[in-house]
């Protein structure tokens, strides 16, 4: 209950930065910022990149996880964008699994569970738009539903996130984001540490790749490190396909995951003068299973 106010009062405090005049007139995003595809989908770091008012962002995929003589998958996650303030988004997510137990790397279909996937419901707000050098910053805040879902999978208490997030232009092909901060998933009591390094490249009109190395970090020393790669191609004005895949190391055993998704937005901008007339910027920016998984 504690961890729940304590977002409340994050959420009003960042909407309440966002109507301020002064920080909006010095830190709001114009039509234009609005006008470019930012995906955060596939990969573990979130963009510091922000849905404008009146649009609509959907990210959708399946993903395949292999740990602790399990597999599961997630059939699918979904996660839906849209802007609340000038300078703050809504997101929420939630997803479908199945989780099969393995003897000898066979499934065992008497030990499946099926059911919704406890959901998250948050804000991204951006402190420091991206000006020449200096790297974009956002703060993102999540809370996690314990009375929604599958009794398998829901957490025992309710959790919440908070992440700091940057990106760094390095050319006019190439970006680094960057991501640190600290998850209650409400599974453990202890917050799990996490940052997250990843290295964006265009390499075509519209195909992007990226590579990406993460850590989990938690306080009773066990620690997992992993990398993934993956990339994106935009057939179509606002439509995204991603495909990525990785692994990781927890106390020397070895795990693995792929992804595979579509994303896409809708928007309903009227203004004709700032808006509309120009063709979209696709700048590929990447999340997709940001839940750290880990001990489950």
């Amino acid at each position: 209950m504690n961890a729940c106010i304590k977002i409340i009062f994050l959420l009003l405090l960042f909407h309440q930065l966002s109507q301020n005049k002064t920080f909006a007139q010095n830190n709001s995003l114009t039509y234009e910022d609005y006008s470019q595809f930012y995906v955060d989908r596939p990969g573990i770091a979130d963009s510091p990149y922000i849905i404008g008012i009146n649009q609509w962002q959907v990210e959708t995929g399946v993903d395949y996880f292999y740990r602790n003589d399990k597999q599961r998958w997630n059939i699918p996650t979904t996660f839906i964008r849209t802007g609340l303030t000038p300078n703050t988004e809504l997101r929420i997510s939630a997803k479908f699994i199945q989780e099969d137990s393995l003897v000898n790397q066979q499934v065992m279909a008497d030990y499946r569970v099926l059911g919704l996937g406890y959901m998250t419901i948050g804000i991204k707000t951006v402190l420091l738009p991206q000006k020449e050098h200096a790297p974009q910053i956002a703060l993102l805040a999540d809370i996690y539903l314990p009375f929604i879902g599958e009794n398998t999978f829901r957490p025992l208490n309710s959790g919440h996130d908070i992440i700091v997030l940057f990106d760094q232009p390095l050319t006019s092909k190439m970006g680094l984001n960057y991501n640190i901060g600290a998850i209650w998933e409400g599974f453990k009591l202890n917050p799990v540490w996490t940052y997250s390094l990843c290295l964006n490249i265009t390499i075509a009109k519209k195909w992007a790749t990226f590579v990406e190395h993460y850590a989990f970090l938690e306080e009773n020393g066990t620690e997992e490190y992993g990398g993934d790669v993956g990339i994106m191609f935009v057939p179509k004005n606002y439509i995204q396909l991603d495909i990525s895949a990785g692994t990781s190391f927890i106390q020397e055993k070895q795990y693995h995951f792929t992804s595979a998704g579509i994303s896409f937005k809708i928007d309903r901008h009227k203004n004709k003068v700032l808006y509309g007339k120009k063709e979209p910027h696709y700048s590929i920016h990447h999340r997709a299973y940001h839940n750290s998984y880990m001990g489950r």
